[in-house]
């Protein structure tokens, strides 16, 4: 009877200290942004410390479209259906042992090619993904998003991954945004805002292994 207690307690030991919330890890706003090529500086980053970010870029080929009405985004100036495909991307390190990633939601609008809102309707993929330094490319998903006619601006995605995503500290990251091409009349598509939801994954305590250590010991010498 004791032994299994002593079993149970070793179990409860394992599991409690792995408990933790999910939080906006960061999330990165256009609205403030300036242009130099293909590079967007002063764009507001906000977070919860898990991660430090580094610079947005656009692929390095494509600059951004400068017009007015589209100083709030970030949009490549390339035509998604008949150009080809575009990429922004977002350098950055962990600063916890490790982030499971939750969600991931984007919001944006479409443009024509001078820069100025496009409210015939268009849609266009959007992929996001994790690129790590040893790991390769981590797909996230892939999500059609697209404005209602009348208005250029679409409705936000969501992206869930479909299996648990961890990413280690041992490596670094880049989150990585990419238009898929599609067959269509042409568009211009921007982003405003994009955040990623993660959960730490702490490392176990140093009483927690005492403990394991201890009540293994325990174990043993009963047998």
């Amino acid at each position: 009877m004791k032994t299994h207690l002593l079993r149970i307690s070793l179990a409860a030991i394992c599991l409690s200290p792995l408990t933790s919330t999910a939080a906006l890890v960061f999330a990165t706003n256009a609205t403030s942004r300036t242009l130099s090529g293909p590079a967007a500086a002063n764009i507001t980053t906000t977070g919860d410390g898990s991660v430090t970010v580094g610079p947005t870029t656009a692929i390095a080929s494509t600059n951004y479209q400068t017009a007015n009405s589209a100083a709030n985004i970030l949009t490549p100036n390339i035509n998604t259906d008949t150009g080809g495909e575009w990429q922004i991307t977002i350098p950055f390190d962990l600063n916890v042992t490790a982030l499971q990633i939750d969600n991931i939601t984007l919001s944006g609008a479409m443009y024509n090619n001078t820069g100025l809102a496009q409210t015939v309707q268009r849609d266009t993929n959007i992929r996001v993904s994790f690129v790590g330094s040893t790991s390769g490319q981590l797909d996230v998903g892939t999500l059609l998003v697209g404005n209602p006619s009348g208005s250029n601006q679409w409705t936000s995605g969501s992206y869930i991954p479909s299996s648990p995503l961890v990413l280690s500290n041992a490596e670094t990251w880049t989150f990585q945004i990419e238009t898929v091409n599609r067959t269509g009349p042409g568009n211009f598509t921007g982003l405003r805002t994009f955040e990623v939801n993660a959960t730490a994954v702490p490392e176990p305590s140093s009483t927690t292994l005492l403990g394991l250590a201890g009540l293994s010991l325990i174990l043993r010498r009963r047998r």
